[in-house]
């Protein structure tokens, strides 16, 4: 589920609660179901509806509309959430990279950790932050940085000496059955998601990834027993 509020919220208050109480029903239906629900509602509605849900559920329901109403979603969509969803979509149904959420703790290995610190007071006012994620210049994953490192660290040290380096990261065109697979032998909360040239292009929550697994297994036996 999404959940940076600096992207789920709009200036309204008559579109958050209106979202609040269509997020219940949207999040146990199915994806043509939800559709239903949301396609007479404001386009900010929809969009606010859809910042909160699983990414891969969000993907399902926003490409159930017609071009023309996708488009106007879009349009009503902050930037950071419209970018995700475009990018998402790119990839093949049923791989991680329709997942994604957009990594929102990137910082050099060159940083200190009072820069760090300074950036994340901000960061941790307006997103669920679990792991910092140090790229290089071309946005390419070197390091995962565990918060705790930075309790007991001098204030000028550079974040790239307590960095976990080369850490373990995900494909966006793997599968979802071999991601859980990984997912089972690791347990961590948050994955990097990378491209071929290992640049970081988006996160996925452990989370996210055994909902949607609980999802398809479900969707399976309902087709089994003659339920679409």
């Amino acid at each position: 589920m999404a959940t940076d509020p600096a992207v789920a919220e709009v200036s309204d208050p008559g579109s958050n609660e209106r979202s609040a109480l269509l997020l219940e029903a949207v999040s146990r239906a199915a994806p043509y179901a939800a559709h239903e629900l949301l396609r007479s509602e404001a386009e900010a509605v929809i969009a606010l509806v859809l910042t909160r849900l699983n990414p891969a559920f969000a993907d399902q329901i926003l490409w159930e509309f017609s071009e023309e109403q996708r488009a106007r979603v879009l349009d009503a969509a902050p930037a950071p959430a419209r970018e995700q969803w475009l990018r998402n979509h790119a990839f093949p149904a049923g791989t991680v990279g329709r997942m994604m959420e957009p990594p929102v703790a990137l910082f050099r290995a060159e940083q200190t950790v009072a820069q760090v610190v300074a950036r994340l007071e901000q960061l941790v006012k307006r997103s669920f932050v679990t792991y910092g994620w140090i790229t290089d210049g071309k946005g390419a994953l070197q390091g995962v940085l565990v918060f705790r490192e930075l309790l007991f660290a001098s204030p000028d040290t550079p974040v790239g000496e307590l960095m976990v380096k080369d850490p373990f990261s995900l494909r966006a065109d793997t599968p979802i059955a071999l991601a859980m697979k990984e997912a089972l032998k690791r347990h961590f909360p948050v994955y990097p998601i990378c491209d071929a040239d290992r640049r970081l292009i988006g996160i996925v929550r452990g989370q996210t990834l055994f909902e949607q697994q609980a999802f398809e297994i479900s969707a399976q036996i309902g087709t089994i027993v003659g339920v679409e």
